[in-house]
């Protein structure tokens, strides 16, 4: 069993450079590349690689319904350290990802939006994905973001500070490493609080990550309230790790309103809830913490679950979401590809190690990785569900 897993992840390491590809860069100025991701987008085959080096992009009214990786070498210059993407906020369109099924796209390293005034705030929509939409490393972000009817969405090592809230709708989405806030109160325009998303009809997983509402003002005889994280209705919600749901500063109500929905709750994450026709379930939710994973480095996986339950590292290539009878939660990995590093009773130290190679022929290789384990009598599978670029 073991030589059949050391098989199938060097399958998974090496599969990945042998795809042909084509990079694309992006380049003001440059002769041997392109003006704008509009361009770029364009040009390129289903599988590409696009580097933008514009520190700047605006990206208003640009449909993406390609296999693509897309990252960002740019530095904006106004205090991100990334690519900053814009537009849409005032006309022009959202910028639009709708992939069909067996698609993926990865947007990396760039920023979404940024706080300098409304004209540099972006309008993001993922609508009607049958594919894979990952968004990661972004450093800040700025805007309106919705997210309908798309079956797998991950934000992983996103800071987002949402202008308005953020629309989860009829999709799955996994929150990995991210940190989202509603929009604050400015006493000066007498602007309200906002939530930071509005949760409907979706499963919605939060790993390692903060969800929290916009801050209020106080000052003397000036109140302006601080926000809920979300409403969610008819939903499902995980948490686990150290996720925050939280409200705002100086919000009096409830953190959380939940309506006919279904929350768990990886104790000791317990914030405060008004439930209305809904279930909240404090219980333990297998995760997966990830460490040093960069070029060259020695990555480790720990799975976290409790002491003595039988449990499982699940790593493999990402497939599509696969519910299994009987089983609480779905299958993220792709069944073909499994591979099941660890299997054992949890005493603390399930850890899984790997190298990185230093070759840029491995960037933003997808790989995804899932908890699993066995709770009072019934199967959990869970946890954080990954597709981690690998640093040049």
């Amino acid at each position: 069993m073991l030589d059949a897993m050391r098989t199938g992840l060097g399958w998974l390491l090496c599969a990945a450079p042998l795809a042909a590809q084509t990079t694309w860069i992006v380049e003001i100025g440059n002769p041997s590349a392109l003006p704008t991701l509009a361009a770029a987008v364009a040009a390129a085959s289903d599988g590409d690689v696009i580097r933008i080096r514009n520190p700047f992009e605006n990206v208003a009214g640009l449909t993406i319904d390609k296999s693509l990786r897309i990252v960002g070498e740019g530095n904006s210059g106004f205090g991100v350290e990334a690519t900053l993407l814009a537009g849409g906020m005032q006309g022009g369109g959202p910028l639009t990802i709708a992939v069909g099924a067996g698609k993926t796209v990865c947007l990396t390293k760039c920023a979404l939006g940024a706080w300098f005034g409304a004209q540099w705030g972006l309008f993001l929509s993922i609508s009607d994905c049958q594919g894979q939409v990952t968004v990661q490393d972004a450093p800040s972000g700025f805007g309106a973001i919705h997210i309908l009817n798309s079956r797998q969405v991950r934000f992983s090592g996103v800071t987002y500070t949402a202008e308005y809230p953020m629309q989860i709708g009829g999709s799955t989405i996994v929150f990995d490493r991210s940190t989202i806030t509603g929009r604050p109160a400015n006493y000066e325009t007498s602007t309200l609080s906002a939530p930071a998303a509005t949760i409907s009809r979706s499963t919605v997983h939060c790993v390692d990550s903060t969800i929290r509402g916009g801050s209020g003002y106080m000052r003397f005889t000036t109140v302006l309230p601080g926000s809920l994280a979300f409403p969610i209705l008819s939903s499902t919600l995980t948490a686990a790790g150290s996720s925050v749901l939280a409200g705002g500063a100086y919000a009096s109500g409830s953190a959380i309103q939940a309506t006919s929905s279904l929350l768990i709750l990886d104790p000791p994450i317990a914030p405060t809830i008004t439930a209305i026709n809904s279930t909240v379930v404090q219980q333990p939710v297998p995760s997966v913490q990830p460490t040093n994973f960069a070029a060259g480095q020695t990555a480790a996986l720990t799975l976290r679950t409790p002491t003595g339950s039988l449990s499982a590292l699940l790593f493999g290539m990402p497939g599509h979401r696969t519910a299994i009878p009987g089983v609480f939660g779905e299958l993220w990995l792709d069944p073909t590809a499994l591979c099941t590093p660890l299997l054992g009773a949890q005493n603390g130290n399930l850890t899984w190690t790997i190298a990185i190679p230093p070759s840029p022929a491995l960037f933003a290789t997808p790989i995804s990785w899932q908890g699993a384990m066995f709770h009072q009598g019934a199967a959990v599978l869970l946890g954080a569900r990954r597709q981690e670029r690998r640093h040049e």
